[in-house]
């Protein structure tokens, strides 16, 4: 799947995502009110909520951590080179 894809579908799931906390909120100020679900339907709403932002809390980070892992390559490479550069430095002094 392209990225420009991958990017929409995680919005839309991120915005999904929003909405269903948004409703649960919506819910749980209506049964603090005296109506609407049962408290076992508002847990279990809770429940899968819960497990919506874990699933997103994860998909960040692992994308930060291959973010990590490339930075680090890329200064490693460069540690590297500068190494080379002043072990060469030192050879034609």
């Amino acid at each position: 799947m392209h990225k420009n894809k991958r990017d929409r579908l995680e919005l839309s799931l991120y915005i999904v995502l929003a909405l269903l906390g948004i409703y649960i909120a919506y819910q749980i100020l209506r049964a603090l009110a005296g109506g609407s679900w049962a408290i076992e339907d508002i847990i279990l709403s809770l429940v899968i909520f819960n497990i919506g932002l874990t699933g997103a809390l994860l998909r960040t980070s692992t994308g930060n951590k291959h973010d990590i892992r490339n930075m680090q390559r890329s200064f490693n490479s460069l540690a590297r080179d500068f190494k080379e550069h002043r072990d060469n430095k030192k050879v034609h002094n």
